[in-house]
């Protein structure tokens, strides 16, 4: 996928995400919501000609982390967007749960996705 493609995948992954969240369908919902986070990792990366094996996406986030701080706070975050993951094959979330976490994970998205303007961007 070319790097100008991985924003325009990110946002049909959570558009796609919120059509399941509205039809009741959490569970698919909750992969595109992971599929989504991943890639907006994965993009990030790329970006900074970092490592990211799709396996194992997390060191990217602590990259992230150690490199600003408390400021962004994108490990926690990204601990919430995990729980999509599993939410996905075991069903883990409570209704009441998912609104939140969305919410994170949204916000977690978009601030991965303001570095690819500028890869020292804090903002």
């Amino acid at each position: 996928m070319l790097q100008h493609e991985q924003p325009e995948t990110v946002s049909r992954l959570l558009s796609d995400a919120d059509r399941k969240f509205a039809d009741g369908d959490v569970l698919k919902a909750s992969e595109l919501m992971w599929k989504a986070t991943r890639q907006a990792v994965a993009a990030v990366a790329a970006r900074r000609d970092w490592p990211c094996n799709s396996d194992d996406i997390s060191h990217v986030i602590r990259c992230l982390d150690e490199e600003y701080g408390t400021e962004c706070t994108f490990l926690g975050k990204f601990g919430i967007a995990e729980t999509f993951q599993y939410n996905a094959t075991q069903d883990i979330l409570e209704d009441c749960e998912i609104e939140a976490a969305r919410e994170v994970v949204v916000d977690l998205i978009n601030h991965l996705l303001s570095h690819l303007q500028d890869p020292n961007s804090q903002g």
